[in-house]
């Protein structure tokens, strides 16, 4: 058995989360310079940006985190370390 670590997250939510972080973003920086949004929309931009920067952080960590276990490399089981 070989120390090694996996990793505990998916890669492909944590894409997403950048994604719709990014898209959240962009949309608060569009509708706050080239359109003219209702003031009602106005109030919830901020929290549109917020939200957006937050799932960009966590979809960053998702590709951090790491569990250590032992490894086999002969028949490929994995345990906890």
């Amino acid at each position: 058995m070989a120390k090694s670590s996996r990793m505990v997250l998916s890669v492909g939510a944590g894409f997403l989360l950048i994604l719709v972080g990014v898209g959240l973003m962009a949309a608060y920086g569009l509708a706050t310079n080239f359109f003219q949004t209702p003031w009602f929309i106005k109030f919830a931009l901020p929290a549109m940006y917020y939200v957006g920067s937050l799932f960009v952080g966590v979809g960053i960590l998702f590709f951090f985190i790491r569990e250590k276990v032992w490894r086999c490399e002969h028949c490929r089981e994995v345990r906890k370390r």
